[in-house]
């Protein structure tokens, strides 16, 4: 059957990578000629392991909904690898995160980038703050209580993912020049690089069992997000 997608709708799907919980081989047969050869590029087995799976399901997602078998589904990547769907006759827009034993897909049919990250203690958070925050973002970071900090860096990363990679720039784009809100709320309140985008997207933050995440897509308020688990 047939998955279907409305418009101003995303589905986000959060589904476990951990290898004992998936038929591996069978997963590795339906990823394209392409996605097998950087399969077995992949250094550790533990890497490789979760990229055929979160790309297998990922193609079995996609799959139900243009109505295709998952080893039909063509996709590009750009050069700042934002991928793009060439099978559907109607406009399907997916970007796809992993971190640790979760993957998140979102499909949409607007363009649309989604980050995830483990929340665990990082012992160099504050040295990794300089080379993405803005200095907006440095003062009010630099303000907050110890115990504040880990969140709202994981707040501050996974909501710029996602802002670069919706708009095709990945990490290629002078993120220390986008300010966004730390708070609870997810916003976009100024982007130095391009001034336009402001009006263009909105942000939304979710958290699910220990993972933080956050999703970017056009601005609209008729939008509606999704999770399914």
């Amino acid at each position: 059957m047939q998955t279907l997608l409305s418009p101003y709708h995303v589905d986000l799907w959060l589904y476990s990578i951990h290898p004992h919980e998936h038929n591996l081989s069978e997963l590795f047969s339906i990823l394209s000629q392409a996605e097998q050869e950087k399969a077995k590029k992949f250094h550790f087995a533990s890497d490789r392991k979760k990229y055929v799976i979160s790309h297998g399901i990922m193609r079995r997602l996609l799959a139900s909904y243009i109505g295709c078998e998952p080893l039909k589904i063509h996709y590009q990547v750009n050069e700042y690898g934002k991928p793009s769907m060439s099978t559907a006759q109607t406009p399907i827009h997916f970007n796809l995160t992993h971190s640790d034993n979760l993957a998140g897909l979102a499909i949409a049919s607007s363009p649309v980038g989604v980050d995830i990250e483990k929340i665990k203690p990082l012992d160099d958070y504050l040295s990794m703050t300089k080379h993405f925050l803005s200095p907006k973002e440095s003062l009010i970071f630099q303000s907050l209580a110890q115990q504040e900090q880990q969140l709202t860096f994981y707040r501050a990363w996974t909501r710029k993912e996602a802002y670069i990679k919706a708009i095709g720039m990945g990490l290629s784009y002078p993120v220390e020049q986008v300010t966004i809100g730390l708070q609870e709320k997810a916003e976009l309140l100024e982007d130095q690089a391009n001034p336009a985008n402001i009006s263009k997207w909105s942000l939304f933050s979710f958290e699910y069992e220990g993972y933080i995440g956050a999703i970017t897509i056009p601005k609209n308020s008729q939008y509606e997000i999704k999770i399914i688990k």
